[in-house]
């Protein structure tokens, strides 16, 4: 997103227009994806203080993911909940 904020102030004070409709476009979707991806994990948090306000220790978070702190913070929920593997 900051490349392309650069990217669209770079093409502002330029005055070369030619790429800036393109990079306008760039940025509402990586800031739409940010959103989705924020409200998504807000969902996941939410249901997973739900569990434990009902003392439901059967939740269990797939711990197979690609980015390396999402790993860890899902394995803490898991031993939280009792469930180690």
């Amino acid at each position: 997103m900051t490349g392309t904020a650069l990217g669209i102030g770079y093409t502002l004070f330029d005055s070369s227009y030619m790429f800036l409709g393109l990079l306008v476009l760039i940025m509402i979707g990586q800031v739409v994806s940010l959103i989705t991806f924020i409200n998504s994990t807000n969902r996941k948090i939410a249901y997973f203080f739900d569990a434990i306000r009902n003392e439901d220790f059967t939740l269990r978070f797939p711990e197979r993911v690609t980015i390396k702190s999402f790993k860890v913070v899902k394995q803490s929920r898991n031993r939280v909940n009792g469930n180690n593997q």
